[in-house]
């Protein structure tokens, strides 16, 4: 009993697994069969329009555009060349549009069809559907079906296989068509009549683009209009009409015109005919008349390499009445393309004339201009020149009064320090004098001692630092018997300008000189080496001897370097520690340090060292 429960039990839960694992599977399988709709109408969606067996779609409305190409295969092509006309087929195909119907004719002798029909397809696909994704917009070279990107969707890779696979059997057909061999000489070649069947059938069809592509000779050869038969003389537009006039109850009233044809001419020259300039000439205005007249628009010619001249038969009406007639239409046309020939080669002429003359102008004209500027190049040059040699005239005469000033300041200076030398001559002179009376005068008392010396710390004391040594010694003047004349020193870089001396100031030139002590604002030590021991000068010893006036004060003029006592180790310098040095003694001020009895000397001349040494700064 027990084990028929386990079992019934067991039974139970494998039901309700299996009824689990069913309602698991079924929404993804749903799911997948939804996906897999989905992309299958997405697929029908963007598969295009129905298509036939020749690839057109089944509506005939739906297609966009329509193309004739019509082969001329009447007359012999060269070795060599009978493979053109399905090279042009396969390059025409690439111009065409997505849709565009396109039916290629082959030139029939039957005058009544002049054209059959080879094939007729439909272009499924536009040139940017196979295109490199990269490439659609940059303008690169049109694709072909043996150069298929990867990433087209398969559907347009299919119908632009099955499009080329019908092209390029079409083109192997043409290629066995033209390698027929043509007997000579050529019966006929009914191009105009296939021309206006073509003409005819663009009529019949709906609104649209249409284009016409024609590879021929263009060589017209039928029994009531043959350009083999007339000669290039005779290949005039008017004659032609005329010819289609007389001829229209055998040939049939002509094609209306027809709008918006393009139309586009594989145009082979034969050698010895149209291979000539005069002759191609003509010939090809008279088919831009011909499709002028038919369709509204000038053809487009693409020359082809030319062919071989061939034989035509012949067979036109020359019936006396009718080439009588005929002659004198083409002698009267002749005559008049003569006349609008010969008046085209004159307005021509004239119009050369006219445009030398306006270009002997134009050229006298530059030729003018060309010599004003020239003119007004050199005047500008001369110009230039005269202000040039004025500027150098006014700096030679500038350079001439600074060198006259300069010369006149040591003039000035030279007579000034020789007046000072005779000053003092004079006055060690009188103050001899003065000594020697002294000396013969009998002696009343007993004679004065001498001043004291100023103590040491009266003395001026000159501003010291570490880097820069700067030794003063201030000297009195000596007395005029031991003061020998000092010679002016050959480097000094200012002359000093002598003190003026009075004569009742001589008289006291035998006093003793007043003590000095330099002020205590000029007691901290001070680096006057030049640049702050930024760059290295050298070492120098400079003394300079200066004069220091009644009120204690350094006379600026009266600071003269002693060259003689004066050294650098860098001769070029030798300026740049001596004007530091003037700089220091002439900001210096002194306190005098009077006698007892307040007899001395003020005004007096002290002499310094100074020694420099470069101390490079951390």
């Amino acid at each position: 009993m027990a084990r028929q429960s386990a079992a019934r039990a067991s039974g139970e839960a494998k039901a309700s697994g299996k009824q689990r694992l069913f309602f698991i599977l079924i929404p993804p399988i749903l799911i997948l069969g939804l996906v897999a709709a989905l992309l299958l109408l997405g697929d029908r969606s963007d598969a295009g329009p129905e298509l036939d067996g020749d690839l057109c779609p089944i509506a005939p409305q739906s297609i966009a555009a329509r193309a004739v190409y019509l082969v001329d295969l009447q007359k012999p092509l060269d070795e060599g060349r009978r493979a053109l006309a399905g090279e042009l087929l396969r390059s025409l195909t690439l111009e065409l549009a997505s849709g565009t119907e396109l039916r290629v004719f082959a030139l029939a002798q039957d005058s009544a069809a002049p054209r059959r029909q080879l094939d007729r397809l439909c272009k499924p696909y536009d040139n940017a559907d196979i295109a490199a994704e990269g490439a659609k917009d940059q303008g690169s070279d049109i694709r072909d079906c043996d150069n298929l990107p990867a990433q087209i969707p398969q559907h347009i890779r299919q119908s632009a296989t099955q499009f080329c696979e019908r092209r390029d059997t079409l083109g192997d057909r043409l290629d066995r068509l033209a390698e027929r061999q043509r007997t000579e000489p050529v019966p006929n070649a009914y191009l105009i009549e296939a021309l206006e069947e073509t003409s005819l059938e663009f009529a019949e069809m709906s609104p649209g683009p249409r284009s016409l592509y024609v590879f021929s000779d263009m060589m017209q050869h039928a029994p009531w209009y043959s350009h083999a038969e007339l000669g290039w003389n005779g290949w005039s537009f008017g004659g032609f009409l005329g010819r289609r006039q007389a001829q229209e109850e055998f040939v049939g009233p002509r094609p209306p015109s027809i709008e918006a044809a393009q139309v586009t001419l594989f145009y082979t020259p034969r050698q010895g005919i149209t291979s000539l300039p005069r002759a191609k000439a003509v010939h090809k205005n008279f088919w831009r008349d011909y499709f002028a007249d038919a369709t509204g628009a000038q053809p487009r010619f693409q020359e082809q390499p030319t062919m071989a001249s061939y034989q035509s038969a012949l067979f036109m009406d020359q019936s006396a009445e009718f080439a009588a007639t005929e002659q004198e239409r083409e002698q009267t046309q002749l005559a008049q393309m003569e006349q609008e020939q010969a008046a085209e080669e004159q307005a021509a002429q004239e119009r050369a004339a006219e445009e030398r003359a306006a270009q002997e102008r134009a050229a006298e004209e530059r030729a003018a201009q060309e010599r004003a500027a020239e003119e007004r190049a050199a005047q500008e040059r001369a110009a230039e020149e005269r202000a040039a040699e004025e500027r150098a005239a006014q700096e030679r005469a500038r350079e001439l009064a600074a060198a006259q000033e300069r010369e006149a300041q040591i003039a000035e200076e030279q007579r000034r320090e020789r007046e000072r030398l005779a000053q003092e001559e004079a006055a060690r002179a009188q103050a001899e004098a003065v000594a020697e009376a002294d000396a013969q005068a009998p002696a009343a008392s007993e004679p004065e001692p001498p001043p004291e010396e100023p103590s040491a710390s009266e003395a001026p004391t000159p501003a010291v630092q570490a880097e820069t040594s700067v030794l003063t010694e201030a000297q009195p003047e000596r007395p005029a018997e031991e003061a020998p004349i000092e010679e002016q020193p050959a480097a000094v870089a200012e002359q000093p300008e002598p003190p003026e001396v009075r004569p009742e100031e001589a008289v006291a030139a035998n006093l003793p000189a007043c003590g000095l002590r330099l002020k205590s604002a000029f007691l901290s030590a001070e680096d006057i080496y030049p640049g702050g021991h930024r760059v290295d000068y050298g070492s120098a010893t400079i003394v300079a001897s200066y004069a220091v006036n009644e009120r204690g004060e350094t006379v600026d003029d009266q600071v003269i370097i002693d060259a003689e006592r004066s050294s650098a180790s860098q001769p070029r310098r030798f300026d740049l520690f001596a004007n530091a040095v003037r700089t220091l003694i002439n900001r210096w001020e002194f306190d005098f340090v009077e006698a007892e009895d307040g007899a001395c000397m003020k005004d007096q001349e002290l002499s310094s060292q100074f020694q420099f040494q470069f101390n490079r700064r951390r």
